[in-house]
């Protein structure tokens, strides 16, 4: 088994009332995946638009493979409106119908299935349109048996699709959500139980591992089959803003789900890089000393 982590979802611009920073919750993942020492590659579509054009250069320099990205004549690169409230807390107005809910299973991407890699990650928003979940459930569908699946949910008000959740959750070994999403899904199931018999439910009749369920302020709970921890809020001196913080969780919690750390490690790390991420402006860390520091840290 390699130890390639294949990322696929959304890559889109966000806008916020002063700037536009690359975003979407796959992308945010795959290069902080990447930064902290992964072979990483990421799958999506954008535009044949000046904005997918900057989308293909800026990930280019960050070390992608800008064939791993389709272009799309026919859809826009997608957009998010950002607004943030006086805490930095983000809510999101997404464009519809954008060249990321057309990504195709092609030729390319079974030949990197067959490498096998070791994870796939992927969202929620890319499956929000039938065609878009259609194609990230065919690509699961061409996995190595071996191969691992992180889902990570990404409710969004009116980018919900129910058999997109359903479907996906019938292949996830790792799971990340909150409890705002733990809550809708528990909806979805028409399970009324509290949240500790529902995680109990979602690891019987599912092929989960591991559950790490945030919870903002108050930290998160890391749940496998015999055991949970959790890590209260961790500190943070000056926050810009919360944009991409769940998605560097998600990238320590990915590595440390595949090197088999204990929830404790897992859970410690994870929360200590998000919350590098709300210190700096946007969803991505630029600055490469720190990302050192994080390599270090996961290898030691």
């Amino acid at each position: 088994m390699s130890k390639i982590i294949i990322a696929i979802g959304e890559i889109l611009f966000d806008i916020f009332p002063n700037s536009k920073n690359l975003g979407g919750a796959p992308f945010n993942f795959a290069y902080h995946v990447k930064k902290l020492g992964m072979e990483t590659r990421f799958i999506s579509r954008v535009g044949a638009d000046n904005n997918g054009q900057d989308i293909i250069q800026k990930i280019t320099s960050y070390g992608f493979d800008p064939e791993d990205i389709q272009m799309d004549e026919e859809h826009e690169t997608g957009l998010v409106n950002v607004k943030l409230n006086s805490q930095g807390i983000p809510s999101y107005e997404i464009k519809e119908n954008a060249a990321y809910d057309y990504i195709q299973f092609t030729n390319r991407i079974d030949a990197i299935l067959k490498i096998p890699p070791a994870l796939i990650y992927f969202g929620t928003l890319a499956q929000r349109t039938k065609k878009g979940m259609d194609n990230i459930q065919t690509l699961l569908l061409h996995r190595h048996l071996e191969t691992k699946c992180l889902l990570d949910v990404n409710l969004r008000k009116g980018h919900i699709s129910e058999a997109a959740i359903f479907k996906s959750l019938l292949n996830v070994n790792f799971l990340k959500l909150n409890e705002t999403e733990l809550k809708e899904i528990s909806r979805i199931f028409g399970y009324q139980k509290s949240h500790d018999q529902y995680l109990e439910f979602l690891f019987q009749e599912f092929p989960l591992e591991v559950i790490a369920l945030t919870l903002g302020k108050d930290g998160v709970m890391l749940y496998n089959n015999t055991s949970e921890f959790r890590i209260n809020e961790i500190p943070i001196k000056n926050i810009a803003d919360t944009v991409g913080a769940g998605d560097a969780f998600a990238s320590v919690f990915a590595i440390g789900c595949l090197h088999g750390w204990s929830l404790e490690k897992i859970g410690t790390l994870a929360s200590k890089f998000a919350a590098e991420v709300c210190q700096v402006s946007g969803a991505i860390i630029l600055d490469e000393g720190l990302l050192s520091k994080y390599r270090r840290k996961l290898n030691a």
